[in-house]
């Protein structure tokens, strides 16, 4: 039923005055609820608003954390240059190390992956 209807129906049961009270109480309660599921949906929105920060802030974190880990590699590797860094793990080939023989092999860097 469109609202038109719903008017006609009021004004053909009611007195003009009933239906003018009718229709403002009508408004009135559509006003309300729609007020009431804007404010419902706006405080979902908020909810997930939040969460999606405080996730955003977890990963800003751990980029941070990756970053220093990077740098730590970096240092590893310039006070060990014989060294694999693989994130803050050091390993060494010790023949290599140890006779100053570089195959190419053992001196390269392999990404820190978390």
């Amino acid at each position: 039923m469109t609202i038109l209807e719903v008017q006609k129906l009021i004004r053909s049961r009611f007195t003009m005055a009933e239906a003018v009270e009718i229709e403002k109480a009508i408004e009135h309660y559509i006003s309300r609820r729609v007020d009431e599921e804007v404010t419902e949906r706006h405080s979902e929105l908020e909810e997930e608003n939040a969460s999606i920060r405080l996730a955003l802030e977890e990963l800003e974190e751990s980029i941070k954390d990756v970053k220093k880990s990077m740098e730590v590699d970096d240092k590893v590797q310039e006070l060990f240059p014989y060294a694999r860094v693989t994130h803050t793990n050091v390993s060494c080939n010790e023949h290599a190390y140890n006779s100053g023989v570089n195959d190419g092999h053992n001196a390269m860097r392999t990404p820190a992956i978390g």
